[in-house]
């Protein structure tokens, strides 16, 4: 709320928000990310001794927004592809071991203003076409490892070019850099031992499916 988000409903433990509706905001990426960062700071505070895991999707794109239902069940609310898709990175967390993660539509429109990687392509539940992904980090100018996160970029590029063992040394070198800690690169790394045991498919293109919500 205090990024002029609104908060749509709670669905079981998650919280659906959205900006840029009801009220027009030409800003509305900027401050969606902002709020995501914060929230990722404070799911670094001990609650009861123990760690609050908080995991966050964004995306950026047209949705149906208005009260929609009908005569039983009428309320205000978002749908669409845009929404699902923002579920969808939600869920990527876990999979990538991150905490935020942005799609390319929502990344290029605050690029500049904050520090993400690429962490690469994939095919979710109920997209046909590959969807490029970004971990948030930070703020711009807010250091980000820059040596190591190239040698992450050099890892992906070549597992996108289906060289494995490239790729594994790269991911390898970068979650030692990391200190033996960094969940994209494990992420990766799983893969590759996957796609050496069971041989790569042919076309290779590169991109992951994710065939789980």
């Amino acid at each position: 709320l205090q990024k002029g988000g609104t908060v749509i409903k709670y669905i079981g433990d998650a919280v659906f928000a959205a900006w840029g509706v009801p009220l027009a905001d030409p800003d509305h990426a900027r401050r969606a990310v902002e709020a995501a960062l914060e929230m990722m700071g404070a799911s670094r505070m001990d609650v009861d001794g123990r760690q609050l895991v908080t995991r966050i999707g964004v995306n950026t794109g047209p949705a149906l927004a208005g009260n929609l239902g009908s005569d039983s069940r009428f309320d205000y609310t978002l749908i669409g592809d845009a929404v699902n898709l923002a579920a969808r990175l939600e869920g990527m967390n876990k999979y990538l071991g991150t905490a935020v993660l942005l799609s390319e539509t929502t990344w290029r429109k605050v690029e500049g203003r904050f520090t993400a990687r690429c962490v690469g392509s994939f095919r979710v539940v109920g997209k046909k076409g590959a969807v490029e992904v970004y971990e948030l980090l930070g703020t711009a100018g807010v250091a980000a490892e820059g040596a190591v996160m190239t040698t992450f970029a050099q890892g992906l590029a070549a597992y996108r070019n289906g060289d494995l063992a490239t790729a594994r040394e790269r991911f390898e070198r970068t979650l030692a850099e990391r200190g033996g800690t960094d969940g994209p690169s494990t992420f990766y790394l799983r893969k590759i031992d996957y796609w050496e045991r069971v041989g790569k498919h042919d076309p290779w293109d590169g991109v992951i499916n994710l065939d789980e919500k």
